[in-house]
């Protein structure tokens, strides 16, 4: 990780008043280029997350499992970031933990599936793959928030990233409450529009326990706050588009759970 980018959060947490936004020195890339950007291709055993969390604000946490309790409390930390996400109508947010690849976590993966909260799918990455963690530029203990189109609007790094700080939750409240990258939703016919790509993805909005990848095993979730959403959209005064103005998040990089 190279110099230090500016992050922007817009976000109003519980029981701190935030400006409209306010700033946060991170560790991070020598440019911003990946913010607002599609995360990059990765699979695990041929199966790909990141397609199936199209429609969702998507939350990647790249965990290394080191030391038993500091792991396992991380991890319960993730559940209850969730929790208060759920609380406040912010029901269509996926977590997914990508485990390290090294021995060491090899042997922890099953503890660390054990431990995560239901419906959070851990994957484990084999040792002779692509290295997922290297092809998000990311670290141990990074979380990475992509907007509903699949498009990266925060990556929170080490110390920020430990969830006892507030900027985890700012970045996916940020996320989940404004436009911060243009991304366009079309209600009718639950279409996600990507516009980095221009592409435009049929989406169902599925609960996935991807835990063995090849199994594919689909557990869904029929997400009531749907309708929450597009109140908010019409809220916004546009039901099918955001056009919202993103103060350069990458003078924005934020590297369990």
């Amino acid at each position: 990780m190279g110099s230090l980018l500016m992050l922007w959060l817009f976000a109003a947490l519980p029981g701190l008043l935030w400006a409209s936004h306010s700033t946060l020195i991170v560790e991070g890339d020598n440019d911003a280029s990946r913010i607002c950007k599609p995360a990059p291709q990765w699979d695990i055993k041929g199966y790909a997350p990141m397609r199936d969390l199209l429609g969702n604000v998507a939350v990647v946490a790249l965990l290394y499992p080191a030391l038993y309790l500091v792991f396992h409390l991380f991890i319960r930390r993730i559940g209850g970031l969730r929790d208060r996400l759920n609380r406040s109508n912010m029901t269509e947010v996926s977590f997914i933990i990508v485990n390290e690849r090294d021995a060491h976590s090899r042997a922890m993966y099953w503890e660390l599936k054990r431990s995560a909260p239901t419906g959070v799918p851990v994957f484990q990455q084999q040792p002779l793959q692509n290295d997922v963690w290297e092809a998000l530029d990311g670290d141990k203990d990074d979380f990475l928030v992509y907007d509903r189109c699949g498009l990266l609007t925060f990556h929170i790094v080490m110390p920020y990233s430990f969830l006892h700080h507030p900027f985890v939750e700012a970045a996916i409240r940020a996320t989940y409450q404004k436009n911060i990258c243009n991304c366009t939703l079309v209600d009718e016919g639950s279409e996600v529009a990507d516009t980095a790509s221009g592409g435009t993805h049929h989406h169902h909005h599925h609960d996935h326990h991807h835990d063995d990848p090849p199994s594919h095993q689909h557990h869904h979730d029929q997400h009531s706050s749907h309708q929450n959403q597009s109140l908010h959209q019409q809220d916004q005064g546009d039901s099918t588009s955001h056009h919202h103005h993103h103060h350069s998040p990458h003078q924005q990089h934020q590297h369990d759970h």
